[in-house]
């Protein structure tokens, strides 16, 4: 195998990124480099020219869940995904791009969900820095993997001011510094009530990183030290780049890129929009519309009907082809499990509480299927604006607890529980 390129996004909103060559060994060859991916130097596109490019996409970005579905087409997956999960994610679906791994040996298929619009910048700067032969991963799974047995051991590359996760083959996550500890807690509670025990058992935990700054980790955790990567951070990933899972590349359906089309496309683009633009107006914008408007309900309607038909071919009649594919999802979800509440309830309240800046978590507690979170609050409004961020996912049930003031902020507890 030759050398490929590394790079790996650090921001979408500064788009720095850095970079580096990996040999066919897995290590590191020549200095690494940081940029912009928006305004790339030309050493980037020299770098990556007659090479595979690997890009890692920051993990906060990407949520990686699973699906047990009774197919095994991975298009049919992708069709059947969005139902499915549609009302355990925050944001509408439409608004979500979806790729979807192998199917496991449990049965289900690994998932990798992004916003759309993050894909569509993603792609304007590859185009811009000239980068067509590119795999785009998320962060986590490409972190060291060891298996004994079906028990990964959990892997951590501990950075600054935030941590990337890797709990399996398609687990993981990355998190602010000071939030990691509470989530190892959680996980831990959650592994004790899958398989059933009073306790959690023990678990392994590689802490990768040079000058860590001071962690309390909690009790049940095994962790050791691994600095044997150079104190740059791009090698933690480098020895895995020549045995990536390509199944879980972001850069699928939609928002797959075929370098001969895109530069076909990009030629021919303001031709192509100037006559769209006098066929509006020769047409009438309004009759156009509706048209458009018209086929696409058609083709929708008749797509999630094909779906139904292919997945779940028991069913003779059909009335409501979306309102019986999700009653069909949502009992085959009940019944496959799922490994517990914790880990949608957790998700939802990350992302509720990213999405209130004046928001300080302090600790989390997990009991009996229910999440108590304990923050701190600029003002007593912003508990209220926390509460209706949460309660936009229908599936929550989210109760105020307590709202104290103390000095100059507020501090605040809230209960979120799946509904019965």
């Amino acid at each position: 195998m030759s050398e490929k390129l590394l790079i790996r996004l650090l921001s979408f909103e500064t788009s720095l990124c850095e970079w580096a060559l990996v040999t066919a060994q897995g290590q590191l060859a020549g200095d690494v480099t940081q940029g912009s991916l928006e305004e790339p130097p030309s050493s980037l596109s020299s770098a990556a020219s007659g090479r595979q490019v690997i890009l890692l996409v920051p993990g906060e970005e990407v949520l990686l869940q699973r699906a047990a579905l009774p197919v095994n087409n991975t298009s049919k997956v992708l069709q059947a995904a969005p139902y499915l999960l549609e009302e355990s994610l925050t944001e509408d679906v439409e608004t979500l791009h979806f790729t979807a791994g192998v199917k496991m040996a449990s049965g289900e298929f690994p998932l990798a969900i992004i916003a759309r619009e993050r894909m569509r910048q993603l792609v304007n700067w590859l185009d811009v820095a000239g980068l067509n032969n590119v795999i785009a991963l998320p962060e986590p799974l490409l972190l060291p993997l060891n298996m004994e047995g079906e028990i990964a051991e959990w892997v951590a590359l501990v950075e600054a001011s935030r941590v990337v996760f890797r709990a399996g083959q398609h687990t993981g996550f990355s998190v602010e510094l000071d939030s990691f500890p509470l989530l190892l807690e959680q996980l831990l509670q959650e592994s004790a009530s899958i398989i059933d025990e009073a306790e959690p058992q023990a678990q392994q935990l590689r802490l990768i990183g040079h000058n860590i700054p001071s962690l309390t980790l909690p009790e049940g955790i095994n962790a050791a030290l691994d600095e044997s990567p150079s104190i740059r951070t791009l090698a933690a990933f480098s020895p895995q780049v020549q045995n990536i899972d390509k199944s879980m590349n972001l850069l699928q359906g939609a928002f797959n890129r075929r370098p001969q089309l895109g530069n076909v496309f990009r030629v021919w683009r303001l031709t192509a929009a100037l006559a769209f633009i006098c066929l509006l107006v020769l047409m009438g914008s309004s009759i156009s519309e509706y048209v458009q408007l018209k086929q696409r309900e058609t083709e929708l309607n008749a797509a999630i009907e094909n779906v139904l038909k292919t997945t779940f071919p028991d069913i003779k009649r059909i009335v409501n082809p979306r309102a019986q594919m999700k009653s069909r999802l949502n009992a085959l979800q009940r019944n496959a499990g799922g490994g517990g509440q914790f880990l949608p309830v957790l998700s939802a309240v990350s992302q509720g509480l990213s999405s209130i800046p004046g928001v300080t978590l302090n600790s989390l507690n997990y009991r009996a299927g229910r999440l108590d979170v304990e923050f701190d609050a600029k003002q007593l409004g912003e508990i209220d604006r926390l509460k209706q961020a949460l309660e936009k996912n229908s599936l929550l049930k989210v109760t105020v607890q307590s709202a104290n003031q103390d000095k100059d902020r507020v501090r605040g507890r809230l209960r979120v529980e799946m509904q019965s």
